[in-house]
């Protein structure tokens, strides 16, 4: 009689689930998030719970089975339960110091040195450079502190650094702390951030690492074969890095569902690891210096990498594909993938975090669970064989990553599940030409015009994302969705590939989570319903930002705020797009990224004041409003407040009451000038420690501040005083409404 089982066990993937959870549990017990970590124990007990029905069914005469097989099942199953109960603790121990660590970042206050050496991440646009520095030294007067995160540094103009560039300048340090809006970015190693004149940055060119020199040399050699932006995205293809990868080619990549390619991922190790095995079997070298020369190729690339996890797994995925092939032993994707994920985060837990892991992960785990059961079903429905398993491919990645897609990204799109239907077949061809040509110009310096071949096919790939970029009706803007969609996501894949029971009772379990997961979605979807008027203040480093929404009409004060950082506010306030923008704080520099704001949100009206150059804008901006000192939208009335020829503050008439919103900074002749004008307002908000304010009083009702300001505010009028709440995942805000 046949063996019926009613889960596929592997104790590494039992393993690998426990480390996770136990890691998610310590996080989130450590920094006292209740409704996390209840969540988790919740789902852990679930899960106990139902390997605790298998055992005692398997043990029982329901199954007719033999009873020494029987016996076998529920040995694994306990085994599964007692590894998974070890490595849950294991991970719940293993958190703790990183998150001690990173709990005690350093506050640094008022201007200090930094002296640092240029690692990463260096991003050029027309009005400034974003890079990261590492092994920085901070001196605030008193003594010199090396920090242990690094720095990430933006420029107020365009600034040339170069990979392992010493750099020297005085700035203000921000801090990132885990309920912050930041606190994501300690997970990649970045503590601090800061904004620098040009002019007060020195730099000095330092001595490179091996991996530096490697980049460099690289870099200048598609630059001199290619055109800028070829240049730039072969960059990308080839490390991941977009350092000189335009707003507007990150956009239609992006848009059009292939912006996986630049960054390198399991994609790209897969291909190169076909090609190379493809070569070294053809010379038919040992299986043991295959195993070797591939496993030097892959570590190697991994160092050039800078080690990520998307990169990390798929190298030790392809190594243990390798070993099995050695030993004549059976593959078994899912515990490799396993294997892969253990050792990540034994290394680094906090790598469970980043966006690389999560998305390189759940595509791998969609392409095991997933896949295969679209493809039949599409198979059934007379789609040629590989025409359906390449659909069923792109549809299971795509649907596994949607979570995580909406929870940090402004847009999805759903084109992609057709677009790389098309682009991966081009896109292998492209890789493999780009990795082979560009590294061994490095070598033969004069072999670079061989680049122009990989170009070929790069310009095809870029005419498709262009066109599917274009179309609009297949990008979706959604709000952030809940744990528990990413949770029935991996239990329905579950249930369909691992899940070994009839076919209807398989088939009626999805179903019904399907439609659930569906629900969820359609939920998350809804924006908020803003009734009266509300003033929604929110943190941001540059300038003072608010959000005044009246009937849901939606009214951004202030736009020298990035536009990645209005995405996260619209996503968190349930928001789906801004009415209007009131630029009483425009500045040239920032013009750039108050197009892509009034763009990706379809702005009605901007209005921008009159002695403002705005001949520029109003050819990239329609609806331009120029005001001269007050400006009017619906029963809201703003007055900007000149000092010496600049706005210092501006003042708010609402059906809330009146609002004084000074400038970050005012100097005391400043505050003082503030004072002697406004002398009674209803809401005062301050957003700064070193503001001025605090030597003077202001007769208010109430006063919204930045929560680090609580120590600095003690001479104000204490009554009413209102610091801004935290919000969801470290947004702060204070919402004021009728």
């Amino acid at each position: 009689m046949t063996n019926k089982r009613i889960v596929n066990i592997r104790i590494t993937f039992v393993a690998f689930v426990g480390l996770m959870l136990g890691i998610l549990f310590g996080f989130n017990w450590y920094l006292n998030r209740i409704k996390t970590t209840l969540a988790i124990v919740m789902l852990v007990c679930v899960l106990m719970l139902c390997v605790a029905i298998i055992i005692y069914a398997i043990k029982t005469k329901a199954y007719n089975e033999k009873i020494e097989y029987r016996k076998n099942i529920s040995k694994i199953l306990l085994v599964s339960s007692i590894v998974f109960f070890v490595v849950f603790i294991l991970g719940t121990v293993s958190i703790v110091f990183p998150v001690s660590k990173a709990n005690n970042i350093r506050d640094f206050y008022g201007t200090v040195k930094v002296n640092g050496v240029v690692c990463d991440n260096i991003v050029s646009e027309d009005t400034s450079t974003r890079f990261l520095i590492k092994d920085a030294v901070v001196d605030n007067g008193e003594e010199q502190v090396k920090v242990d995160y690094k720095i990430v540094v933006y420029t107020t103009k365009n600034f040339v650094v170069n990979l392992g560039d010493q750099v020297a300048f005085e700035t203000e340090l921000e801090s990132f702390h885990f309920d912050t809006n930041n606190g994501k970015k300690i997970f990649q190693g970045v503590g601090y951030s800061c904004y620098v004149g040009v002019d007060k940055c020195e730099v000095e060119a330092g001595k490179q690492s091996f991996k530096d020199i490697i980049k460099n040399s690289t870099y200048q050699n598609l630059i001199s074969n290619l055109n800028y932006d070829n240049a730039n995205i072969s960059y990308a293809i080839l490390f991941g890095d977009k350092q000189g990868l335009s707003q507007d080619l990150s956009d239609m990549f992006s848009y059009a569902g292939i912006s996986h390619i630049l960054a390198v991922s399991g994609l790209h190790i897969g291909v190169l690891v076909s090609a190379i095995m493809f070569i070294l079997k053809k010379i038919k070298m040992n299986k043991f210096v295959r195993l070797g020369i591939l496993s030097a190729i892959l570590v190697f690339y991994s160092y050039l990498c800078s080690f990520t996890p998307s990169v990390c797994r798929a190298s030790i995925m392809a190594i243990v594909l390798t070993l099995c092939d050695i030993y004549l032993i059976e593959y078994d994707s899912l515990s490799s993938l396993s294997i892969a994920g253990l050792i990540i985060l034994a290394f680094s837990p906090f790598a469970l975090f980043t966006i690389s892991f999560q998305l390189s992960f759940l595509c791998i785990f969609a392409i095991i669970s997933l896949a295969p059961t679209l493809s039949k079903m599409l198979e059934k429905i007379k789609l040629p064989k590989v025409l359906a398993s390449s659909l069923a491919l792109s549809i299971a990645t795509n649907l596994a990553i949607l979570p995580v897609g909406f929870n940090n990204f402004a847009k999805v799109s759903l084109l992609g599940i057709i677009t790389n239907i098309f682009v991966l077949p081009i896109f292998s061809i492209t890789y493999v030409l780009l990795f082979v040509v560009a590294f061994v110009s490095l070598i033969l310096p004069f072999m670079g015009f061989l680049l122009k071949v990989p170009e070929l096919f790069l310009h095809i790939i870029k005419t498709i994302a262009d066109y599917v970029s274009n179309i609009k009706f297949g990008i979706f803007k959604i709000f952030n969705v809940s744990f528990w969609t990413l949770t029935l996501i991996l239990i329905i894949s579950i249930i369909l590939h691992f899940f070994m029971i009839k076919k209807y009772i398989k088939f009626g379990l999805s179903f019904v989570l399907t439609s659930l997961l569906i629900t969820m979605f359609l939920m998350s979807a809804i924006p908020n319903n803003y009734s009266n008027d509300n003033l929604i203040f929110v943190q941001n480093y540059k300038g003072n930002v608010c959000y005044y929404v009246e009937d849901n009409i939606v009214t951004l004060i202030g736009s020298n705020i990035k536009n990645s950082r209005v995405v996260t506010d619209l996503k968190n306030l349930h928001i789906k797009n801004i009415d209007n923008i009131i630029a009483y704080d425009l500045q040239l520099n920032s013009l750039n990224n108050l197009v892509e704001i009034c763009n990706d949100n379809s702005v009605k009206n901007i209005y921008v004041p009159s002695d403002f150059n705005y001949s520029e804008l109003s050819k990239r901006i329609p609806n331009i409003n120029i005001f001269e000192l007050n400006v009017e939208v619906g029963s809201l009335r703003l007055e900007t407040v000149h000092y010496d020829g600049y706005i210092i503050a501006v003042y708010l008439k609402t059906s809330l009451g009146t609002v004084l919103i000074p400038e970050i900074k005012p100097n005391k002749k400043e505050a003082r000038f503030l004072m002697d004008n406004f002398s009674k307002v209803d809401i005062l908000y301050l957003n700064n420690t070193d503001t001025n304010l605090g030597v003077y009083n202001i007769s208010h009702k109430r006063l919204i501040c930045n929560k680090s300001l609580e120590p600095n505010v003690i001479s104000l009028d204490k009554a009413g005083f209102y610091i801004l709440n935290k919000y969801k995942e470290g947004f702060a805000l204070w919402n004021l409404k009728n």
